[in-house]
């Protein structure tokens, strides 16, 4: 037998596929076929995408047959036992036709009129194809958006109950059908729409045009993320929540491919965004139970299957798209469990379903998603100039049967928050209200975390505690010309290869590859250089009360494990580790930060660790200050003589525990009354306990505000009065959580605002 090649949490170095492109290579479709996996990769534009195989043994072939393009869709049309992925049609001996289409092809869908012969292809810009599966001719039927199908960024696409559906996920968005025969397709729902599937999968629908096979969708808008059902012709809505703001901005753009799909012994999977959802495979009004959390993630998923007994993930790892610190662009697969799954982050997430919306008086809110986590609060606030009662509706079995769980009132114009019951098991939960009103009903949902255990401190034991010490091996990090280019503090050059041996690169004044790599590191040091250039609107320091982050102008407060996290002067503290998405080293924690806005911001773990830099490169985390003693170990692998780096996954992150901290946006500090503290994080924290004090010599009073929607609108939780010089603590309640929390003080004085997470 072969040996198997070298895998690291899950990734196979050796599988990663690589671009000279200038913007990202991810990995749009993997699909098990022939004997082997399949996969297409995709720049951002019309590119150099290649077709590649794995074979058996897990060997990497880039197919000769690649075409280049920007495509993701995917489908094995059953009746002449072809895989269509992209722009290539494969048969059931592994043979590869390429098929030539001036598109983006992001769906494949099968035919209504012609099932045997053609498939539907969906491009991104709205055309719309058949493809003769035989002849592989390609004709274009409508453009989509010139026939009043809205959104700027095509998706998904898929057939059943006699009709064909397409998603758009660009501003405008759309979720259309056409039944195949008029000339204007219908608006289903103007709002931002992505996967399109049913129980048939990649297969396509058992049966094209049955009422009784039902088709689901899902997208998003600002309230929450958007579940929608074809069951017997009619469409049914469903809300549940988001994890992260990092894949939701207006264009659409950072968002790729979320899908439904199977992922093993009829176990399906649902991913959007960063949340791994079980998912019934038979989900449909009257049988929703099951649809649950599993775990949260960082790295970006555009597709998933099952191969061979092994869950897969392709990825969209490493870009350079305003990100010139990425180097190279390049992806890789993940290979592993759902139990690694598991491994990953606690479920938690945002959303409801009502944002500011007009509700009527007795009119229940769409069904939102209560099952599965283990920590839930309501936010209700309204405008209504008297006191409204919100009415808290569980559906306890998923069969659509509504009991009534909570009422809660809220008073004029004001706001209210509810922990929902711990031993409440509900799957979803709606709410009424009694008078009509402009109304928000917002859920913030977590689980609890567990300390880092035995087994995740010696995953990372090679990397230095913050008050460590010890020698380390510093040293900036940077991908290009298919290498990992490694520069210490004082010049020495290594480079590290796909079998991840780290080898010195001694210096020659003809070596055009090494110069030009040292050159570049040169300029990416963490505080200079390309960081200054790429990051130059995010600035960290600290304080003796916090983290401080001014990012475009607004000054932001985090937590830090101690003073030891002070000691971190120099390392990286902000890098784009997954396309369009930044990794945030500050206090002792990682943070995963979107781009639009940094007020989406969400804690990863506290790693209490000191790390001098860190990017991805062939699907892995690398980072770099370790301790020079460490010895090899599986994920620190170390030159001859020379300095040792750690590799792993970047989801291993979860496993250095829970995130926790402590700090506020005052100590001892001189106030104003009736001025607002800066916010301070609160989202993704456990337990918290607050502490005020003052020095005046009358008390004070505290307005306590939160920020629940990343709105930067605040609404007052809580007044608390202080004695004079005294000290007085709050418990916030065990699963109360919002985004953002200030202060404002009602007297002049120096004071503390401390808040304790763990």
């Amino acid at each position: 037998m072969p040996k198997e090649p070298l895998c690291i949490s899950g990734v196979y170095p050796s599988l990663a596929a690589l671009s000279q492109a200038k913007s990202e290579c991810g990995i749009g479709a993997v699909v098990p076929w022939a004997g082997s996996l399949w996969f297409i990769t995709y720049p951002a534009h019309y590119g150099d995408g290649k077709l590649y195989q794995v074979t058996p043994d897990l060997k990497l072939v880039q197919r000769p047959e690649s075409n280049g393009g920007t495509h993701a869709g995917r489908l094995i049309h059953r009746e002449s036992n072809q895989l269509i992925i992209g722009s290539y049609a494969i048969d059931a001996s592994g043979k590869v036709r390429p098929y030539d289409i001036k598109a983006r092809v992001t769906a494949i869908a099968r035919h209504l009129t012609d099932p045997k012969n053609k498939v539907y292809v969906f491009d991104m810009e709205g055309a719309f194809y058949e493809l003769d599966v035989h002849t592989l001719e390609v004709t274009q039927l409508s453009q989509l958006q010139k026939i009043g199908v809205t959104g700027t960024h095509g998706k998904g696409g898929y057939t059943g109950q006699g009709r064909v559906v397409i998603t758009n996920n660009g501003r405008g968005g759309a979720l259309a059908e056409w039944d195949g025969k008029a000339e204007r397709w219908t608006l289903v729902q103007h709002d931002k729409f992505t996967e399109v599937t049913g129980p048939g999968g990649i297969l396509g629908a058992p049966d094209d045009l049955s009422p009784d096979v039902p088709l689901w969708s899902i997208g998003w808008d600002t309230r929450s993320l958007i579940l929608k059902v074809l069951d017997k012709g009619v469409w049914h809505t469903y809300r549940y929540p988001q994890s992260t703001y990092t894949h939701v901005p207006d264009h659409g753009w950072y968002t790729e491919w979320p899908r439904i799909r199977e992922a093993g012994q009829g176990r399906f999977l649902l991913d959007f965004p960063s949340m791994f959802y079980h998912f019934p495979p038979d989900f449909r009004p009257g049988k929703t139970a099951g649809f649950r959390p599993l775990a949260t993630h960082l790295r970006m998923v555009p597709d998933f299957c099952d191969w061979s007994g092994r869950l897969v993930i392709a990825s969209d790892d490493t870009s350079v798209m305003g990100n010139p610190l990425g180097g190279q662009p390049q992806s890789n697969l993940w290979f592993g469990s759902l139990a690694d799954l598991a491994k990953w982050g606690r479920p938690a997430g945002w959303g409801g379903p009502w944002v500011a919306d007009a509700v009527k008086a007795g009119e229940p809110s769409t069904p939102y998603l209560c099952d599965g986590f283990e920590k839930r609060v309501l936010h209700l606030a309204h405008d209504a100039t008297a006191p409204v009662e919100f009415t808290v509706e569980a559906d306890v079995k998923g069969d659509g049967h509504w009991t009534r769980h909570h009422a809660l009132t809220v008073p004029a114009r004001g706001y209210a928050s509810h922990i929902v019951a711990p031993d409440l098991a509900a799957v979803w939960l709606r709410i009424v209200a009694n008078r009509d009103c402009k109304a928000t009903a917002y859920f913030h949902y977590s689980t609890s975390g567990a300390p880092r255990t035995p087994a995740a401190a010696k995953l990372f034991q090679a990397l230095p505690a913050l008050d460590d010490k010890g020698a380390v091996a510093d040293g900036v990090l940077l991908p290009s010309n298919d290498r990992l280019w490694f520069l210490t503090p004082g010049g020495t050059l290594y480079e590290i290869d796909q079998d991840t041996a780290i080898k010195l690169r001694k210096p020659n004044p003809d070596d055009n590859v090494g110069n030009k790599a040292q050159a570049l590191l040169s300029g990416a040091t963490p505080k200079k250089g390309l960081a200054e250039r790429t990051y130059g609107d995010h600035a960290f320091g600290s304080d003796g009360a916090s983290v401080i982050a001014k990012v475009r102008g607004k000054t932001f407060r985090l937590p830090k494990l101690g003073p030891a996290a002070d000691a971190t002067e120099g390392c990286r503290t902000l890098r784009e580790v997954i396309t369009e998405r930044y990794l945030l080293n500050v206090g002792g924690l990682f943070y995963e930060v979107p781009r639009e806005s940094f007020k989406g911001i969400r804690p990863v773990c506290a790693h209490g660790k000191r790390i001098y830099d860190y990017c991805t490169w062939r699907g892995l985390l690398v980072m770099s200050g370790a301790l020079a003693a460490a010895e090899p170990d599986g994920h620190l692998l170390r030159a001859p003589d020379g300095p040792g780096l750690w590799f792993g996954a970047v989801d291993d992150l979860w496993q250095l525990g829970k995130p926790r901290g402590q700090g506020g946006p005052w100590l001892k500090t001189p106030v104003k009354p009736g001025e607002p503290s800066d916010p301070y994080l609160m989202t993704g924290f456990d337990k918290k306990t607050l502490e005020l004090s003052h020095d005046a010599s009358e008390p004070v009073t505290f307005t306590v505000e939160v920020d629940f929607l990343t709105s930067g609108d605040f609404v007052p939780y809580a007044t608390i009065t202080v004695p004079s010089r005294q000290k007085t603590r709050h418990e916030f309640p065990d699963g109360y959580s919002a985004h953002w929390v200030r202060f404002i003080a009602s007297e002049p004085c120096a004071a503390t605002a401390w808040l304790m997470y763990d």
